[in-house]
């Protein structure tokens, strides 16, 4: 794993680097955005809920757009046009006098994201060997998590500090990383290899990615963040009605601390691994997980489910866009790694509202349990889909090329 390490570029130490620095940035101001706002502007619950979908589905939802841009116009440009939109997002926020400029200053941050974040991750795959692939995902995504946990407390650490520091902290951090993107991170050739090159056409580019092997693989993300999303929702519900405030905090240290500590070395062990064994891995440890979940054995077990259910996180994310990489030629790979963005806004939001829904309505610590039983067998359902299933969407294909 060393050897692996030290073999990446400094232009792939750089972008990884930049992903701690923005997440520690951004966390400084998501911890207060909503108290803030509410205080600041008096809005209501659900106008506040509203601006944040509207940023989370722009983020998603126009991910292949921004991913199809950096196969068009260069992966740096688009890197570096994110990050910028993102900086300008911030002081704007400060600027908002109601609900409706708040909103569209909320679109804006959502859209630096969506250019940002499939161009970054086509430029990991065109500065790294195909080897290495899983364990640079995993690295990006070791270090947005380690970025998740420092920004809120260096936020509490200067806490003292008015609302708007904190805010315009966050928007220069975005600048510089921003402005030296264009100086240390390389324009990158891109050999489309036979493939229509998305350079010349964008939507001829995303014509190219409707195949077999493409779609199981987005579909494997969605159903992976139907799952992952109960970590953001239900998940905490649960353990503050059975275990208290205390068990909620819990969850989320263990759920980062698992990934932090584990992500690297598990990835740089499976990366040579048959796909749909590493993906059924990861589906099965969401079940084992959940299933300890819903064993009635105090806090313990319950966060030993948490860990359990972070390995899933670490397997399945990684190989995915792995998997999708190695499939796809170079003037198609922003593209694909917007579409599988997009698979995962879609299963966050299912899981968010069907698994909500019916959280609810199995109301109380035993039918809650229950539900984490259904959840339980509905991810080994899906290990089993896709060994079943996979490789021959894959082989699919490849024959058909």
């Amino acid at each position: 794993m060393i050897a692996r390490l030290r073999n990446l570029s400094l232009p792939v130490w750089f972008i990884v680097a930049g992903m701690f620095l923005i997440n520690a940035g951004a966390f400084l101001v998501i911890p207060i955005m909503a108290i803030y706002f509410k205080d600041r502007l008096h809005l209501s619950v659900v106008e506040l809920g509203l601006v944040l979908a509207v940023k989370m589905w722009v983020q998603w939802g126009l991910a292949v757009v921004g991913g199809m841009m950096a196969d068009r116009f260069g992966h740096r440009a688009i890197m570096a046009t994110g990050l910028l939109v993102r900086a300008a997002s911030y002081p704007l926020m400060l600027l908002a006098t109601g609900f409706w400029t708040l909103l569209s200053v909320s679109f804006l941050l959502g859209l630096g994201s969506a250019l940002y974040i499939p161009a970054s991750k086509g430029a990991l795959v065109h500065l790294a060997d195909p080897s290495d692939r899983m364990v640079l995902f995993s690295l990006r995504d070791t270090a947005v998590n380690l970025g998740a946990a420092v920004g809120p407390a260096v936020g509490l650490l200067f806490s003292g500090l008015s609302y708007e520091v904190l805010f315009l902290v966050c928007a220069a951090l975005f600048f510089v990383y921003g402005v030296l993107c264009l100086v240390l991170v390389p324009e990158i050739a891109v050999q489309g290899s036979g493939e229509p090159d998305a350079r010349r056409g964008t939507f001829a580019g995303l014509g190219a990615l409707i195949r077999a092997d493409v779609a199981a693989l987005v579909l494997v993300m969605i159903g992976f963040f139907f799952f992952y999303s109960q970590i953001e929702l239900t998940l905490p519900l649960f353990a503050k009605a059975a275990y208290d405030e205390a068990g909620a905090f819990l969850l989320f240290s263990v759920n980062a601390a698992t990934v932090v500590a584990f992500q690297v070395p598990v990835a740089s062990r499976l990366s040579s691994r048959r796909g749909e064994v590493v993906l059924a891995l990861g589906m099965a440890a969401v079940s084992l997980g959940l299933l300890l979940c819903a064993a009635d054995l105090g806090l313990g077990a319950f966060l030993c489910g948490v860990f359990v259910f972070s390995f899933g996180e670490i397997l399945i994310g990684p190989k995915v866009e792995a998997m999708l990489s190695d499939r796809v030629r170079g003037a198609l790979v922003g593209t694909a790694m917007g579409l599988l963005s997009l698979g995962a806004g879609i299963g966050g939001t299912l899981g968010h509202l069907g698994g909500g829904r019916l959280y609810a309505a199995l109301d109380g610590r035993q039918s809650g349990r229950a539900y984490w039983l259904l959840g339980s067998v509905l991810a080994l359902l899906l290990a089993f889909v896709i060994v079943r299933s996979l490789p021959r969407a894959l082989r699919q294909t490849s024959e058909a090329s």
